[in-house]
């Protein structure tokens, strides 16, 4: 074996795939990569959701620190109800403000979620509907076995 054959076996990683089975390989990323583009949008979304939960507790503090301020700079109980209320009022909206964000990032991932990904025919099925809903449906009778005998009789 030369000495530069040597070498390069040497530096050749552990984790590296032999040639012969980098073919078999393929579909194998190909996959990996699809389901790695798949779930970006959801991903995305739930960050965009972290942001937000980060802005609001960042500026929920901030009011907080206000309303310390205003309270200690209030001279009459006129002015420590109105900067209560200023405070409450904010915090509602703010709160309200929040869960549109975060109802919408959700509604975002879920949509993302469920929609078929490239090469899949057709909707994904609902796991929880039981049974499946394409399947055909028997005939029921509506009223009780025992009335069907009575009624036959």
């Amino acid at each position: 074996m030369s000495s530069t054959r040597q070498e390069r076996a040497a530096l050749q990683s552990p984790f590296q795939v032999p040639l012969s089975n980098q073919a078999a390989m393929e579909p194998i990323w190909a996959l990996m990569q699809q389901s790695i583009i798949h779930t970006q949008p959801l991903a995305q979304s739930l960050i965009s959701m972290q942001l937000e939960a980060l802005a609001f507790t960042g500026a929920r503090a901030r009011a907080r620190i206000d309303y310390a301020t205003k309270l200690t700079s209030s001279r009459t109980p006129q002015s420590v109800a109105e900067a209560t209320t200023d405070f409450w009022q904010d915090a509602a909206r703010d709160y309200a403000d929040f869960g549109q964000h975060c109802m919408r990032a959700w509604q975002q991932a879920f949509t993302m979620a469920l929609t078929p990904p490239p090469g899949v025919a057709g909707p994904i099925r609902d796991l929880l509907t039981v049974p499946d809903p394409t399947a055909a449906k028997p005939e029921r009778s509506v009223t009780s076995p025992a009335a069907d005998k009575r009624r036959a009789a």
